[in-house]
């Protein structure tokens, strides 16, 4: 029996303590739009995002997960995996959402899927360096550069315009990175 009421315990605590953290998550939306938009600088070109619906659901699902727990009792490691899982979904979701309306090309660099680009931190657009006909296996409305402190990163745009418009403000930017 006392075996039995420390399960509901555990279980009820890291219910809690997921809900809790939830909570942290979104309300440090605020600050994370602040430091993104004094590391960017002034807005010159806003890019097309994605509706914003997605994001909201993500949020639905995640609590969801959590939630769970009070419906069926699935073990205490399984408790931890998917309470991890929603409050995971949560944070991923929260560094798109709350930089929703921010996305574009500023002075300093590209705000774009959540994350902010400086145009120093990029090293390369690998793409431009092949040869034309190597160019056209590529997705014609992704850019794929190379940067120092984040790896390998790719946008993906809704058309090829709005893609040539970004590709050519990194380049004005950073014009050693022409080909």
């Amino acid at each position: 029996m006392e075996n039995s009421e420390n399960v509901v315990n555990i279980r009820l605590y890291i219910m809690l303590a997921s809900y809790l953290i939830v909570a942290i998550i979104l309300f440090s939306i605020p600050i994370r739009r602040k430091i993104a938009a004094k590391k960017a600088g002034n807005l010159l070109v806003e890019i097309k995002k994605s509706p914003l619906i997605y994001g909201i659901a993500v949020y639905v699902l995640s609590l969801g997960l959590i939630s769970i727990l009070w419906i069926r009792e699935f073990g205490t490691l399984m408790d931890f995996v998917l309470c991890g899982c929603g409050i995971l979904g949560s944070e991923i979701t929260t560094r798109d959402v709350c930089l929703y309306k921010k996305y574009g090309v500023y002075d300093k660099g590209i705000l774009f899927s959540g994350q902010f680009i400086a145009f120093e931190d990029i090293l390369s657009l690998p793409v431009l360096q092949l040869p034309l006909e190597e160019q056209m296996n590529y997705d014609k409305c992704t850019i794929v550069f190379v940067t120092k402190s984040k790896g390998k990163k790719s946008m993906s745009f809704k058309t090829e315009e709005e893609k040539d418009l970004v590709q050519n403000m990194i380049l004005e930017y950073r014009s050693d990175l022409r080909p």
